[in-house]
C-alpha cells in the first residue's frame, strides 16, 4: 500500500536587501519609434506613467505633436526629469537616427529603454508586392529596430556599470514571424527579422547587463486590423477575442523592469500562437 505523504506548507521569507516591489521609471527617458499611434502610443503612454520621459519617433510631424502632448505627465517624486519630446522622420533610414544622436548628444539626452515599435503591414501575394513596398516593409519593420539598436547600444554600453542595469531593449514582433500567412510573407519575414535581432544582440549586450527582449503580440486593435473581419479573427483565437494595445504595453512595462528578463519571447496573443490554423472555432468559419 502506498501511503500519501503531506507536505507541510513553506514559508519563503525576501532576503532584507530584496528590492522594493514599488517599480517605477521615474527620471528615465524610453526612446519609442512608431509612438505616435497604435501599440507605439500605447507603450508611451504606460511607460510615461510610470514616470519616464518619452521620445517618440515617427514619420507625421502633425500626428506626433498630437500623441506627445496626450501623454501624461507625473508630477511630485515620481516626476520625469525632461519633458517629452518627438522627431519626425524615416526611422528606417540612417539619416535620420544620425540626426537623432546628434539631437541626443546635444541635449545631454541618454536612453534608458528602447522600444522598436515602428510597423506596417502588407496585404498582397509575394508575387503582386512591388519592389519598392517590400524595400519600405523591411525598412520600416526590421531596418529602423537595427538602425536604432546600433545608435542606443552603443550610447547604453559607455555609461557606467550601475547605470546600465536600468538599461533595456524591447522589439515588438509578431505571431506572424512564425506563423506566417497568405498575403504577409514580407511582412512575416521582417518580423522574424526582429527575433533573430533579440536574440544576437541579448548575447552582445548581455556582458554589458544591457537586457534585450521581444513582444510579439497577435491580433490587436489597431489600424493594422481595421480592414479585416474581427469576428472570423476571434473564432481563431482561443481566449475568443482579439487584444488591446493596454494589455501590449503592460508586457512592455514588464520587460522594461524586470531585471532578470533577457532574450524574453513574450507572446501576447490570447493563446493564438498554441493553436493550429483552421481547428480552433467558435461558430465562425
Amino acid at each position: 500500500m502506498k501511503v500519501l505523504q503531506t507536505l507541510r506548507p513553506q514559508c519563503f521569507h525576501l532576503p532584507r536587501s530584496a528590492p522594493s516591489m514599488m517599480i517605477s521609471l521615474a527620471g528615465k527617458t524610453a526612446l519609442i519609434t512608431g509612438g505616435s499611434r497604435g501599440i507605439g502610443l500605447a507603450i508611451a503612454h504606460r511607460l510615461a506613467h510610470e514616470g519616464a520621459s518619452c521620445f517618440l519617433v515617427a514619420r507625421n510631424a502633425d500626428t506626433l505633436t498630437t500623441a506627445c502632448s496626450k501623454l501624461p505627465h507625473r508630477t511630485g517624486a515620481a516626476a520625469p526629469i525632461r519633458p517629452h519630446a518627438f522627431f519626425a522622420g524615416e526611422a528606417g533610414e540612417p539619416g535620420t537616427w544620425d540626426a537623432i544622436g546628434r539631437r541626443l548628444s546635444a541635449e545631454g539626452l541618454e536612453v534608458d529603454v528602447l522600444v522598436n515599435a515602428a510597423g506596417v503591414s502588407q496585404n498582397s501575394l509575394l508575387a503582386r508586392t512591388s519592389p519598392s513596398d517590400i524595400a519600405s516593409i523591411l525598412d520600416t519593420n526590421l531596418r529602423a529596430a537595427v538602425l536604432a539598436c546600433r545608435l542606443v547600444s552603443k550610447q547604453m554600453m559607455r555609461r557606467p556599470a550601475e547605470a546600465r542595469r536600468d538599461c533595456s531593449i524591447i522589439n515588438v514582433s509578431s505571431v506572424m514571424a512564425a506563423r506566417g500567412g497568405t498575403g504577409a510573407s514580407v511582412y512575416a519575414a521582417s518580423k522574424a527579422g526582429l527575433l533573430g535581432l533579440t536574440s544576437a544582440l541579448s548575447q552582445e549586450l548581455g556582458r554589458f547587463q544591457i537586457r534585450v527582449n521581444a513582444l510579439v503580440p497577435g491580433y490587436i486593435q489597431t489600424q493594422m486590423i481595421q480592414n479585416l473581419n474581427e469576428s472570423k479573427l476571434s473564432s481563431q483565437i482561443p481566449l475568443g477575442r482579439v487584444g488591446r494595445t493596454d494589455e501590449v504595453a503592460d508586457a512592455a512595462f514588464f520587460l522594461a523592469t524586470n531585471s532578470y528578463a533577457n532574450n524574453c519571447i513574450l507572446n501576447i496573443d490570447g493563446g493564438l500562437s498554441a493553436a493550429d490554423q483552421g481547428l480552433v472555432s467558435r461558430g465562425n468559419s
